[in-house]
């Protein structure tokens, strides 16, 4: 399952190359913290025997930073302010793939950047999953070729650590050589992943059709016009009415609407706003029905949205 501290973790690994964090940088509870490694998600090193120059010894129990050269005092430090991890990626990885519930070849890295998750479907509906880290508008169309050159599967999904932010022409680029960029913040919910929503045409019925890559959104032929924060929630909410239909947690729409603007608080108040903005665009032609400490649904079939 995916832990909500995994949000923590998801800002450090998309970065290339990866950093060592701190217990600082990993800010959820005790428990949490237990869960990671004992999923192996991190890993600790082992404390080095010198930081910025100064060597790290212990003496009767405490611990301090002593100049080599006796040119500066001796300092005395918290030893664990001195512990760090890393993060194992394909530990990270595998977890991906058992919440995607992802079949064929097991996990393989491709490149540095780029690692084979698994598969879903079959023959022409056949579609390749990646984990895709440190994506940019430059590397974007490289790492299309390379993984279409892995797997000959029609279809490639990367899933990026963080929210995609190419460039349009990128993201039409790809798609149109059946590559597409889905962000793991709009998939995570509490304690698990939303399915991976489905390819664009294949629900020929749908009314609410929602466009991650062009960042478009229509209701019945007509185009909602959403800004960024209405775009997100209206993205997660369509990607779980593809799915099992169930609820939207608030906690995960108000990380959505913080993530989209990439600044500012996670609070009730901003998803209250834009559920609201949302029903008004929606002009009563379909429903969010809300339940207390609960979240957030879209009151239609599954058939009725389409989002790729």
């Amino acid at each position: 399952m995916i832990h909500l501290v995994l949000r923590t973790l998801i800002r450090f690994i998309d970065q290339h190359p990866p950093r060592s964090l701190g217990l600082a940088d990993l800010d959820g509870s005790e428990a949490e913290f237990r869960y990671l490694i004992a999923n192996g998600l991190i890993r600790e090193q082992a404390i080095p025997d010198e930081i910025d120059g100064a060597v790290v010894v212990e003496i009767e129990g405490r611990t301090f930073l002593v100049s080599p050269d006796g040119s500066d005092a001796s300092e005395q430090v918290d030893l664990q302010d001195l512990r760090s991890f890393c993060i194992d990626v394909g530990a990270f990885a595998r977890l991906i793939r058992g919440d995607l519930q992802l079949a064929g070849p097991p996990i393989e890295p491709i490149t540095d950047r780029l690692t084979y998750l698994g598969s879903r479907g079959e023959g022409a509906r056949r579609e390749a999953v990646h984990l895709m880290r440190g994506l940019g508008p430059v590397n974007a169309m490289k790492h299309g070729s390379i993984a279409r050159g892995h797997d000959p599967a029609p279809r490639h999904t990367f899933v990026a650590p963080m929210n995609p932010r190419l460039p349009t022409a990128v993201m039409r680029q790809m798609s149109a050589v059946g590559v597409r960029v889905i962000g793991l913040p709009t998939l995570i919910n509490e304690g698990r992943l939303y399915a991976l929503p489905v390819w664009g045409g294949e629900s020929k019925n749908a009314r609410l059709i929602v466009d991650c890559d062009g960042h478009v959104a229509s209701l019945d032929d007509v185009d909602l016009s959403l800004p960024r924060r209405e775009f997100a929630v209206i993205v997660a909410l369509a990607a779980e009415a593809t799915a099992e239909a169930g609820f939207v947690h608030r906690d995960r729409l108000a990380t959505a609407i913080h993530d989209a603007v990439g600044h500012g608080d996670r609070n009730d108040e901003q998803v209250t706003s834009v559920i609201s903005s949302l029903r008004r665009a929606f002009a009563g032609r379909l429903t969010i029905k809300s339940v207390r400490n609960v979240g957030y649904r879209l009151e239609c079939g599954c058939d009725d949205v389409s989002v790729f």
